[in-house]
């Protein structure tokens, strides 16, 4: 959607007294529709979703934390195929970043040197579907591990924050007595009709506001737990604005990722952080229906 139109969609929908707040709270993101293709189809260094990562001869494939078990390769973004679409230029416009995870804990490896050395590098045994056959994984309800590979296509859309934690924490003169902006549900249901799209079309995300399923801002969680947005001091606000969404993973159908009742997993990152090309801090949280 471009800029304009998403700015008239804004004051179709909300209440004249916060449209100027929220016009000035849209972002741009960078969205990612996914297509299966084969690992052949997809050249080396390129981003890609799911499949296999093309990595350094030196990088060390990430574990887990808690089991000290292989992380989950599921994307890596060629930062120059989507530096077009950086509206804000908040990536840096060369080398790949490379996404692990599992469910809600994970890493992210940044490299901007020399492609020839990519190699295409199969999972740790540990982290293969092969390693027990298929009536083990039944019985241990173990999870795909691998995931087929996709490539994506790229555009430029614009988001807002989910609404309560917008006017709280912009507004301030929001109580419980006063009537509410918006109905939200309708709301975002419009949004989608105006993007053409259904409620199940996967969102993957670089950069923007995330697509929250059960918080109000996903953007808190690496400050504090938010139980009543009433009560969130200036102090929260201010350090919760210091992080923003670095990449959303959706559950897909094409990718064969279903995380949790379809949810998603969130790479969030401090600002300045991104700003230094610092991505040895970033925090990892999934949600699901």
């Amino acid at each position: 959607m471009e800029k304009q139109a998403f700015e008239n969609f804004v004051c179709q929908n909300f209440k004249e007294k916060y449209q100027q707040v929220a016009l000035q709270m849209i972002k741009p993101t960078i969205r990612l529709h996914t297509e299966v293709k084969s690992e052949a189809e997809i050249p080396i260094g390129y981003t890609k979703i799911g499949g296999y990562p093309d990595l350094p001869p030196e990088f060390e494939w990430p574990t887990s934390k808690y089991t000290n078990e292989p992380l989950w390769f599921v994307a890596q973004i060629k930062l120059e195929e989507v530096k077009d679409w950086d509206k804000e230029k908040m990536l840096p416009i060369t080398g790949i970043l490379y996404f692990f995870a599992i469910y809600d804990h994970g890493h992210v490896m940044y490299f901007d040197g020399d492609t020839t050395t990519l190699i295409r590098r199969s999972a740790p045994i540990e982290s293969q579907l092969g390693k027990r056959n298929w009536l083990q994984r039944i019985f241990t309800r173990e999870e795909r591990k691998i995931f087929p590979a996709c490539s994506v296509s790229i555009r430029t859309e614009y988001t807002l924050p989910y609404w309560p934690a917008l006017y709280k924490a912009l507004s301030g003169d929001y109580s419980k007595e006063e009537d509410v902006v918006l109905d939200i549900d309708n709301y975002f249901y419009d949004q989608e009709l105006l993007l053409n799209e259904k409620e199940h079309i996967s969102r993957h995300l670089l950069l923007g506001y995330a697509t929250p399923i059960q918080s109000e801002y996903i953007e808190s969680g690496p400050v504090t737990e938010v139980v009543d947005w009433n009560k969130l001091r200036n102090g929260d606000i201010a350090k919760i604005n210091q992080w923003c969404l670095l990449f959303q993973l959706d559950s897909d159908d094409n990718t064969k990722m279903n995380w949790v009742d379809g949810g998603r997993i969130y790479f969030l990152i401090e600002k300045d952080k991104l700003a230094k090309r610092d991505f040895t801090n970033v925090y990892v949280t999934m949600e699901c229906y």
